[in-house]
């Protein structure tokens, strides 16, 4: 092997170290806002004793109807402990 050879083969493995981290760091964003939509859901499932498919559900179409991506609405629910009905009115615990 020459140095071009080299050069070019440490080029390769610093775009592939690229790469995999932006694969990586997808992964935990992804991981990130399905631990958030599992908290949503618990919340839901709590306040209203409901089931979690049925929780879950509500959640979706809180996303549909606002516009909202599912992450979005259930990261409001998570922070914010209210959830934009679905009427457009606010729902949340009493307070």
């Amino acid at each position: 092997m020459n140095i071009r050879d080299d050069r070019m083969s440490l080029e390769h493995i610093l775009q592939r170290l690229r790469e995999l981290n932006e694969t990586l760091s997808e992964q935990a964003d992804s991981a990130q806002r399905r631990n958030v939509i599992g908290h949503a859901t618990g919340i839901l499932m709590e306040r209203y004793a409901i089931g979690a498919e049925e929780a879950h559900a509500l959640l979706v179409t809180t996303s549909n109807r606002s516009h909202s991506t599912l992450g979005h609405v259930a990261a409001t629910l998570v922070t914010s402990g209210q959830l934009r009905g679905l009427d457009g009115r606010r729902t949340g615990p009493a307070g």
